[in-house]
């Protein structure tokens, strides 16, 4: 199965292509005898570093935002669960008619009189029940009432406060991450690619005159990336009986593939001894033409993407004994 040249997809890959492209290179001595360009040599060297430290800064922005996410899923549960047991507290104290605790005391925390704690899902939900809760309990304060002790509003506050600092910074390191995937993907877009195509271009260039399979090798070594080839060839292959005057010879098998194999791409001719095959194996190869009481014939082909190769096989009788 042949490969073509594939445009590097992830960032990976194309770090990697780069990699490969400046280390040979560097390794070519004198450097005038390398095969890339003066002007891209340059540039390589000098924005392959910038990519990585591109890409590095995004890696660091990403691992300090998914830290800050996890301190405020901490933060969060510690503040949900403060704010819980204080508004339990306060419906324990009603239920149970402590002084100064009748079922009115439930409007300065926006509680139902049913003592139902509000649902405390989501982030806003959890800093809205905590202000809630610190705000009842300043009023009720205020309105004459004793402080709770166990649950203070001086407890739900420092957890408050400090779960408001964690969002905000939460927040900032997100804008960081995402100002980190812009300046990556500018530069990318800006410059790696372009760079690629290049240093590319200049590595199809030294590859003329070789083989598909040469070529495909040369250019791994100098990292280019080749995937599945997607598309095929054909081979237009014509059977003539030579013995007896080069007539057309119907019902000649016909494969693309080593002489003593049997994979590949196969047919029969027709009446006019004709059989259109087509092949993805982009490698040189041959093509192999057998007819009972002729001598088989397997000829040297190179299958071309795209393209039609016509060919003509003449097919000798076996000489009788």
């Amino acid at each position: 199965m042949g490969a073509n040249k594939k445009f590097p997809e992830s960032d990976d890959s194309k770090e990697e292509s780069m990699a490969k492209t400046l280390a040979k290179h560097n390794a070519i001595v004198p450097p005038a005898a390398s095969i890339i360009k003066p002007a891209n040599s340059a540039a390589l060297s000098a924005d392959l570093p910038i990519f990585v430290g591109k890409r590095t800064a995004l890696a660091n922005a990403d691992a300090a935002y998914n830290e800050a996410g996890q301190e405020v899923a901490a933060g969060g549960i510690l503040l949900k669960n403060m704010t819980s047991s204080g508004m339990q507290l306060v419906g324990f104290k009603v239920f149970n008619k402590f002084p100064g605790f009748t079922t009115a005391t439930f409007t300065f925390y926006k509680m139902p009189e049913s003592g139902n704690i509000p649902e405390m899902k989501s982030e806003a939900q959890i800093l809205q029940t905590a202000k809630d809760f610190f705000t009842g309990e300043t009023s009720r304060i205020a309105a004459g009432g004793t402080a709770l002790v166990d649950i203070s509003k001086s407890d739900v506050e420092t957890l408050m406060n400090d779960f408001i600092a964690k969002q905000l910074a939460r927040d900032n390191a997100k804008e960081a991450s995402v100002k980190a995937q812009q300046a990556l993907k500018a530069y990318r877009e800006d410059v790696v690619e372009p760079l690629i195509i290049n240093l590319w271009n200049d590595i199809s260039d030294a590859t003329h005159g070789m083989t598909r399979g040469a070529a495909h090798d040369f250019g791994t070594s100098w990292g280019m990336i080749y995937g599945p080839s997607t598309g095929s060839g054909s081979i237009m292959v014509q059977v003539l009986n030579a013995t007896d005057g080069n007539i057309p010879l119907g019902g000649a098998s016909v494969r693309v593939g080593a002489p003593d194999g049997k994979a590949g791409a196969k047919g029969i001719t027709n009446a006019m001894g004709i059989k259109v095959l087509e092949s993805s194996n982009f490698e040189p190869t041959f093509v192999v033409v057998e007819m009972p009481g002729f001598v088989k014939q397997s000829i040297p082909v190179t299958v071309i993407e795209g393209d039609e190769i016509t060919l003509t096989v003449r097919l000798e009788r076996i000489p009788k004994q």
